[in-house]
């Protein structure tokens, strides 16, 4: 990853640097390939017989901007929702644009530490305001005291939206 001076490391996408912010420089790196894979197991979920609307995508950190991003480009079908804790809005795919121009009725919660030192939490904000203007379904829960991470409140709060996207 650029943002480790070129270390090999375990990710989703290519940081340039770290905290993440709403205007990061975004290579793109990697980025496509890893919203194919989330593309290929929801359409392999479909195919199994799970209705798209039953489908929610989720995730921390770089798999929270890739549930985001891959729940927004995701248009063969409306999804139950998406859950993006500690994530950002890639500026490469341009989501703000994809909002604008096509009609997503996929709910979203977003879930954000105020004091995070990884991801700004003005990123949190800024996917809030991208759908928002989009008047998208968002839920935004603002946290406290957990750094990069999240806390059994925003858990529950997940589990409740989750059960509610999918009519539990």
């Amino acid at each position: 990853m650029s943002c480790n001076g070129g270390m090999e490391m375990t990710s989703w996408m290519d940081l340039a640097e770290i905290p993440v912010l709403p205007n990061c420089v975004d290579t793109g790196l990697h980025l496509d390939a890893s919203i194919k894979i989330i593309h290929d197991i929801v359409d392999a979920e479909i195919a199994n017989g799970i209705p798209a609307n039953r489908i929610v995508i989720g995730g921390f950190s770089q798999g929270g901007a890739l549930a985001f991003t891959s729940t927004l480009l995701y248009s063969k079908a409306d999804l139950a929702g998406c859950v993006m804790f500690s994530g950002w809005a890639p500026p490469s795919k341009k989501l703000r644009d994809v909002c604008k121009s096509r009609k997503i009725k996929t709910p979203f919660l977003i879930s954000h530490c105020k004091d995070d030192p990884v991801v700004s939490f003005k990123c949190g904000k800024d996917c809030h305001k991208i759908l928002s203007d989009a008047d998208m379904d968002v839920q935004m829960l603002e946290m406290a005291g957990v750094g990069h991470g999240t806390n059994e409140t925003a858990q529950r709060q997940a589990l409740l939206f989750i059960s509610q996207a999918i009519g539990h």
